[in-house]
């Protein structure tokens, strides 16, 4: 139970203070993730996520729809520990967290890592991104992300586990529809787990999500995340 706390007095203070003066959003995000394997006992997996994206500003009135996020990818089990995925991604954003409607059709490539201690679980999310603008003509995209992602499981019971995570983005390059090289956003996440069996669980909590908007106004996103994970049965 220390090991739970003390992670989280370090994530939170990264996002919260980091952002004085910054643009406030205040919003949810919906997703589901589906994972399964193409056969009983193969190697071979697959991954497909819907997330639904809805923010507004401070003293807004009511959630307005802002992004929608498709990924799709297959892998490979090398071990229940290791596994390497990779797939399409499709992103429609529109204000206020971009300044007019801009449509990806983007490449990934991930691994992921997980291992069960005496203190809680950890799990690892390593991505390299490849986003495409299709909205604009002239963009000279692809820009080139690297996410790096860390997240804690603390079990309460067997159904009950408390979590906590967070994910850094860096730009690895600069092109001409809006990122720029270096650092993109960070978020933080503190929530808690509910596992229903061994197919469907929940996850629900508060994300801080820190955004760099470079020569624009900085903004800080308080989302009220919701996540539905769906282990296909073999």
């Amino acid at each position: 139970m220390k090991n739970w706390l003390l992670i989280l007095f370090l994530l939170l203070p990264i996002n919260v203070f980091a952002g004085n003066g910054s643009q406030q959003l205040f919003g949810e995000w919906n997703t589901v993730v589906i994972n399964g394997k193409f056969a009983k006992d193969s190697p071979w997996i697959y991954s497909v996520e819907f997330s639904e994206r809805n923010s507004q500003e401070k003293d807004g009135n009511g959630f307005d729809f802002t992004q929608f996020v498709n990924y799709s990818g297959v892998g490979y089990r090398f071990t229940p520990n290791h596994q390497i995925l990779t797939g399409f991604w499709y992103q429609y954003t529109q204000p206020p967290y971009s300044g007019k409607i801009v449509q990806e059709l983007n490449s990934w490539q991930q691994y992921d890592f997980n291992d069960t201690y005496s203190f809680g679980k950890i799990i690892t999310r390593t991505r390299l991104e490849e986003r495409n603008n299709i909205s604009q003509a002239n963009a000279n995209g692809p820009s080139v992300r690297f996410r790096q992602r860390l997240k804690y499981e603390y079990p309460f019971t067997k159904e009950w586990s408390g979590i906590a995570s967070e994910e850094i983005f860096f730009n690895l390059n600069s092109v001409n529809w809006g990122p720029t090289q270096g650092f993109d956003q960070n978020r933080v996440f503190v929530g808690a787990g509910y596992k229903f069996d061994d197919i469907v669980k929940t996850e629900f909590g508060y994300m801080n999500q820190y955004v760099n908007r470079n020569l624009k106004s900085d903004f800080i996103d308080h989302q009220l995340s919701l996540n539905l994970f769906v282990n296909v049965p073999d």
